[in-house]
């Protein structure tokens, strides 16, 4: 039996060896390149304030509750409440205008009954390239339209404009 006991034997790396120790740097070089690739597409934060319109609300029922649906500093949800979308700062009532034909000429004219809201909402939402400008998990686009939570009122509506906030 030979036991040789604090001597070291010199071994040379086999082909196994050097099939390991690429891999091990391959695994390394495409961790660092996915890295690089999404801090390069990172999501870029931005204030936003968003004008929203609520059309056709009865002006009846928003003389006499409206207070207690939506008041200034009220956050704005997502329609099943889960995501804060914003802070509302502003709600400005509208005339509601419908076309309607009077001596065989079309006219707009507002109707006694009804009121448009424009609602003024700050926001912080994320771009990612390719992706938009998001609000949690909501595209925010002009144009959009969706039901949103505006205070303790459920109500649809559209986003009519939105810019970059001076902050």
């Amino acid at each position: 039996m030979n036991r040789s006991f604090g001597v070291t034997q010199e071994r040379r790396l086999r082909t196994g060896d050097w099939v390991i120790l690429l891999a091990a740097i391959l695994i390394c070089l495409g961790a660092l390149g996915f890295y690089l690739y999404s801090e390069r597409k990172a999501d870029m934060s931005h204030e936003i304030t968003c004008v929203f319109l609520i059309s056709a609300v009865e002006r009846s029922a928003w003389e006499s509750e409206g207070e207690n649906w939506i008041a200034l500093g009220d956050r704005l949800r997502s329609e099943n409440g889960t995501v804060v979308l914003g802070t509302v700062e502003r709600i400005e009532e509208k005339e509601h205008v419908r076309a309607t034909v009077r001596k065989g000429k079309p006219v707009w004219e507002s109707h006694p009954h009804l009121i448009d809201l424009e609602i003024t909402v700050r926001m912080q939402v994320t771009e990612r390239t390719g992706d938009g400008l998001r609000a949690g998990d909501l595209r925010m686009a002009a144009g959009g339209r969706g039901s949103y939570r505006f205070g303790r009122y459920l109500a649809p509506a559209e986003l009519v404009a939105l810019e970059e906030s001076d902050s």
